[in-house]
């Protein structure tokens, strides 16, 4: 009879400890629900502007980032001192690129597109449309991961300030961490 007891005690505690564990890793990692889902692609869409502290590889950089309307971005970088004042305009199709007066058009399949900028507006684009993303919350932050052409790609979203947080594309070594996120009117229609 005392063997029973400490079997059922013991499968009881295990029970227990199965739930709590459960309990732990997935109370607040939940799917957003479709309605919230749109709603959050709406307000990804608007125009925006960002502080932009970009890591690539063992790179460091600081930039003004804007996004005017659907797939244009413009990035400008002010840090370090080398880059200060290259600029980068992106139209969903091709780069240009800008310092001092100049500038030059680049090929969304260029090498250099490739790279910083592009896979930045790239991931930005694709996280922003909502297509092919999955959407969840964990501790009130939203996660967007999805995939591009440039490898899969993971942004955190801050919901109550209405804000980005992060980008990371892990295959490229590429993260970007947002400050001074402000959406911004719409003009597009105007």
């Amino acid at each position: 009879m005392k063997k029973k007891v400490i079997y059922a005690a013991v499968f009881v505690g295990l029970f227990l400890f199965g739930m709590l564990l459960a309990w732990f890793f997935f109370h607040d990692r939940t799917q957003v629900p479709e309605t919230k889902k749109e709603n959050l692609v709406q307000e990804l869409q608007q125009p925006f502007s960002a502080t932009a502290t970009i890591k690539l590889d063992q790179i460091t950089a600081t930039a003004d980032l804007n996004r005017t309307a659907q797939n244009t971005f413009t990035l400008h970088l002010t840090e370090p001192a080398a880059l200060k004042d290259l600029s980068f305009q992106y139209n969903g199709e091709d780069i240009t690129a800008s310092y001092h007066g100049m500038s030059v058009s680049i090929s969304d399949d260029s090498l250099v597109a490739k790279t910083l900028a592009g896979v930045l507006f790239r991931s930005l684009s694709s996280a922003t449309e909502g297509t092919g993303v999955d959407i969840s919350s964990k501790d009130g932050i939203l996660l967007v991961k999805g995939e591009n052409e440039d490898g899969r790609f993971s942004m955190q979203i801050d919901p109550k300030h209405s804000s980005i947080l992060n980008l990371e594309v892990p295959s490229l070594d590429l993260s970007c961490e947002f400050s001074d996120f402000l959406f911004q009117k719409n003009t597009e229609s105007e």
